[in-house]
């Protein structure tokens, strides 16, 4: 060839190259993602822009066909609730032969045993978990599964408190990988005996995630869960894939957790979330925890003080009472995300203490997407900006209970 003809072919090959790695066909979308909120009426707190929580279970809970899992620390209702029609929709689901599973706390059943015991009189398979004496925590997750296809992770509790009176976050994914994860930890915590060690052997894997829609967009999705040494084979332990998220920040690091602190209930000091975000200040990253009311006045204020002395820029949301009188347990935000930089999340069900990812069965979604981590950061940082929310210094509210 000419070497004038080759000069002007050049360009052409490069911009046909460029042109058949554009049309490359992208990574095939294997399901979808929606974020899900619960926010208490009568609030100051703008109005949701995701899938309400109780349609998010109500629809889950219709959709199922032959299996449908669920976990919760405890099961409450006050008939009539947004609550109510998900508890009849469970039952209408074991009556057309859905095989019906639910793991609740076992600590909480003298308090609460209307729901279990109900429940059970309809033939659903229901299993009280109490593992004070091996992993020294609770059954604390929230999570709901369907068929293999379809689950949901968040803070909100089996609670109508937690569907109109109290701020909470979630995940809801369609995805045989991701759901499969929940019916696994479902089934583990159906079938392990409290005194009964995993037979599974540990083999820490890694957080695998799958590409999802969300919005007309594209995410990635993983799945983790706690306590480390009580997971089905192939569940990754959630710590180490949020301690990496929160250490690649760069700009900007948005948390919400209900309560944080070092301290364990056994009096042993647990610092590894506290040194992740310390290390995230110290290059920069402006970092905003925003922690419920109960939290400020509670046993960890020392824990929040110390990490506003260092940069961290922590908020308190106190969530104004409701008309109709106090309500117990209430009136308070109880979500659990992280945000980094808008690009990648974590939603999930540990408060941000070392019980809840060393000894308690907690479980969440992580995800990796500008689209939908930024709409997470754009809510909490508007929660943070919010009239209920003050600066650390100046809070007040009650005591967190123990």
């Amino acid at each position: 060839m000419h070497p004038f003809r080759a000069v002007l072919l050049a360009p052409a090959l490069l911009s046909l190259a460029a042109c058949r790695e554009a049309r490359a066909p992208a990574l095939a979308l294997e399901g979808s993602v929606s974020l899900t909120e619960s926010v208490p009426s009568e609030s100051s707190l703008a109005p949701s822009p995701f899938l309400a929580t109780d349609a998010a279970w109500l629809g889950l809970v219709d959709r199922a066909r032959t299996r449908l899992d669920l976990a919760f620390f405890y099961a409450s209702d006050a008939p009539p609730s947004r609550l109510t029609p998900i508890v009849e929709a469970i039952v209408r689901a074991r009556r057309r032969g859905v095989h019906v599973r639910a793991v609740f706390e076992k600590v909480f059943l003298s308090q609460y045993p209307i729901i279990p015991e109900h429940f059970r009189r309809e033939g659903i398979d229901v299993r009280l978990c109490d593992r004070s004496a091996t992993t020294g925590g609770i059954v604390h997750t929230k999570m709901m599964a369907r068929d293999g296809v379809e689950a949901w992770v968040g803070s909100a509790n089996f609670d109508w408190r937690s569907l109109e009176h109290i701020h909470e976050l979630g995940v809801l994914v369609a995805n045989k990988a991701l759901a499969e994860h929940v019916h696994a930890l479902v089934g583990m915590d159906m079938t392990l005996a409290d005194d009964q060690l995993p037979a599974v052997t540990e083999t820490l894997p890694v957080a695998k995630y799958v590409h999802l829609a969300f919005n007309g967009g594209a995410v990635d999705a993983a799945f983790g869960a706690s306590p480390r040494g009580w997971l089905p084979e192939g569940t990754p332990w959630d710590w180490p894939e949020l301690q990496r998220i929160i250490d690649e920040a760069k700009r900007t690091l948005t948390i919400e957790l209900m309560s944080y602190g070092t301290h364990m209930r056994d009096g042993s000091t647990w610092t590894a979330l506290d040194d992740a975000l310390r290390r995230a200040a110290d290059r920069g990253v402006a970092v905003t925890l925003v922690v419920s009311s109960w939290a400020a006045t509670g046993k960890h204020r020392e824990s929040l003080a110390a990490l506003q002395h260092v940069g961290v820029r922590v908020r308190v949301v106190t969530i104004a009472p409701h008309s109709s009188g106090p309500i117990p347990f209430a009136r308070v935000i109880h979500g659990k995300a992280v945000a980094a930089d808008g690009e990648q999340c974590w939603v999930g069900t540990s408060n941000g203490e070392g019980d809840y990812f060393l000894k308690s069965r907690n479980a969440g979604f992580f995800l990796r997407s500008i689209d939908v981590c930024a709409a997470l950061q754009r809510r909490i940082d508007a929660i943070a900006a919010g009239p209920e929310a003050t600066d650390f210094a100046a809070s007040s509210g009650p005591e967190l209970p123990h």
